[in-house]
């Protein structure tokens, strides 16, 4: 039986680079146009070379989904808001986050619509973008149950169930924006910290 040789931090940065040419193939052309060989060439290695690192195409695309995850990692405006700041605060800040992406990298949310609709009938892909929103529904959730502690939200909010439309939310901007119609990314931004007030926000008259 052969053994995998051991990650070094020369193979992991090696993997990531080949992972960013990948994804600016999929920023280009989407997932179809994205060509295992061109990814080789590009990076000045062979084709065999490159299964060393990512055995197969699936692999490659995983390897886009931990590249997304690296880009949304550092926030887009900065500073990035502090856990004991107000919950509204926090939520506009990731609105204004996506608005902000939306403006100088817009490669980012084509990337994850084309990894999205890939991931329902890949399981590989499925499983890198589902760590990716586990990360993030945990980080909604523990943000949204702090704002029903301390009275800023609704009582009656299901943290859970918010989050996931949270996510729904801020997804739909990014598919909206990209449709490059009359409506500006910042426009949907205001919109809907406005909706998202309106609706998670206690209320003095409940």
């Amino acid at each position: 039986m052969s053994c995998r040789p051991p990650r070094t931090p020369a193979h992991r940065v090696r993997r990531a680079e080949l992972a960013a040419t990948a994804y600016a193939q999929v920023a280009e052309r989407g997932l179809e146009g994205l060509r295992v060989r061109e990814v080789a060439a590009e990076a000045g290695i062979n084709h065999a070379t490159l299964i060393y690192y990512f055995p197969t195409k699936a692999n490659l695309v995983a390897g886009v989904v931990d590249h997304v995850l690296g880009l949304l990692v550092a926030p887009a405006v900065t500073p990035a808001p502090q856990p004991d700041q107000a919950v509204m605060h926090r939520l506009a800040h990731e609105l204004e986050d996506i608005a902000a992406r939306l403006e100088r990298q817009p490669q980012i949310f084509r990337v994850l619509t084309e990894l999205q609709l890939r991931g329902a009938r890949d399981a590989e892909v499925g499983r890198a973008l589902a760590r990716m929103d586990d990360a993030w529904t945990r980080f909604l959730v523990g943000m949204l149950r702090s704002g029903i502690d301390s009275g800023e939200l609704r009582s009656d909010l299901d943290a859970d169930r918010a989050a996931g439309l949270l996510r729904a939310v801020f997804r739909g901007i990014g598919l909206a924006a990209l449709r490059r119609d009359d409506q500006k990314p910042r426009d949907l931004v205001d919109e809907a910290s406005k909706m998202l007030a309106s609706w998670l926000a206690a209320r003095s008259d409940r």
